[in-house]
């Protein structure tokens, strides 16, 4: 009687590869984003708080664009 933990994983193909690459790399950019906009809120930095306030929401903005051109690509295939 064989153990289920000597079966072999299935090998990936190039494609499937690909993809889990760029699903890690889109949630690494999406993370990195959020996190610096949440820096910029928390940190104590010299600048007024609307300012801080406008950079932020840029960085959200960035990483929204950054998702939905992301989703509508994964669409396209």
């Amino acid at each position: 009687m064989s153990s289920p933990f000597t079966v072999p994983p299935p090998a990936l193909d190039q494609a499937e590869l690909k993809r889990r690459q760029a699903v890690i790399m889109m949630r690494a950019v999406l993370f990195f984003l959020g996190l610096s906009a949440l820096l910029v809120l928390v940190l104590p930095l010299p600048l007024p708080l609307p300012l801080r306030a406008a950079v932020a929401g840029c960085d959200l903005i960035a990483a929204l664009v950054v998702y939905a051109v992301y989703r509508q690509r994964i669409r396209a295939r």
